[in-house]
């Protein structure tokens, strides 16, 4: 009985060691430098964090994306104005295909 103990913890502190792991990687993962690719994570437009849009552009902008998704095409909309916009992927400054690949990604 005290060896299937010992082996039971072995394997649960194996397990959280793991978990752990996994956690760590999936954090570093998602922080990449690029504030973009941070928020159309869980939404689906991004706007410049240093020259807004108009609320009611930015209104009309959020119903146009909510459309297409509902229409089966969803998208994602990042409005880049300045090259601090990229965060750390500044080089894509100028570079809107490769950019969105980026961001597919």
């Amino acid at each position: 009985m005290f060896w299937a103990e010992k082996s039971f913890r072995r394997v649960a502190l194996a397990a959280s060691l793991a978990a752990l792991v996994a956690l760590v990687l999936v954090a570093s993962a998602l922080a990449d430098a690029d504030p973009a690719s941070d928020v159309l994570y869980t939404q689906p437009v991004f706007y410049s964090l240093e020259q807004l849009p108009s609320n009611a552009a930015q209104q009309r902008l959020n119903e146009v994306v909510k459309s297409a998704t509902n229409a089966g095409y969803p998208v994602r909309v990042a409005l880049i104005a300045k090259p601090s916009d990229l965060g750390g992927v500044t080089a894509l400054w100028g570079k809107p295909h490769q950019y969105a690949r980026f961001l597919g990604l």
